[in-house]
C-alpha cells in the first residue's frame, strides 16, 4: 500500500540562497509540506543567515566542481 510507506524526503540546492531573491524562495520553502532537506550556496560569511532558516550551507568560493563534488558525496541519491 503506497499510503502505508512514509513520505520520501524531497532534497534540493538553490544556488544563491544568501541573496535577495535566494532569502525569498527560503522564506517560500518554510510554507512546504514537509519533509525537505533544502542546500544553499553562499559565502561563509553569510551561512548564518541561510542555516538560521533551516537550510544547509555549501561554501561556493571552492568553485563549481568542488561544490558538486561535495553534494555528489552527501546526497549520492541526488536532488528532486
Amino acid at each position: 500500500h503506497a499510503h502505508d510507506q512514509p513520505e520520501r524526503q524531497r532534497v534540493v540546492l538553490f544556488t544563491g540562497a544568501s541573496g535577495g531573491v535566494g532569502l525569498a524562495f527560503l522564506e517560500l520553502v518554510r510554507l512546504l509540506p514537509k519533509p525537505w532537506k533544502v542546500y544553499g550556496t553562499t559565502s561563509p560569511s553569510k551561512s548564518d543567515s541561510i542555516s538560521s532558516r533551516g537550510v544547509i550551507p555549501v561554501d561556493y568560493s571552492p568553485g563549481v566542481d568542488a561544490v558538486f563534488e561535495k553534494l555528489r558525496k552527501d546526497e549520492p541519491e541526488g536532488f528532486d
